[in-house]
């Protein structure tokens, strides 16, 4: 095993730096599209502090007919 990782240390070393790279500059992109798209406007964001429900919203306004008991 330690034959192994002594002859592929350098694409051991490769691979894992690819994929710290690769991580931090997703999360860099992403963050900066994200900044970029909330200062234009592009997304919006809705208070919905005061907002209420009534009636049967799980079932989206059911109706019974001839409800008899």
């Amino acid at each position: 095993m330690i034959d192994f990782l002594l002859n592929h240390a350098k694409e051991i070393g490769a691979f894992i730096g690819g994929l710290v790279t690769g991580g931090a500059g997703g999360s860099w992109l992403t963050l900066r599209m994200s900044r970029k798209n909330q200062l234009s406007g592009a997304g919006s964001i809705v208070d919905q502090s005061g907002a209420r429900a009534g009636g049967n919203i799980a079932g989206r306004d059911n109706t019974t007919i001839n409800n008899r008991r």
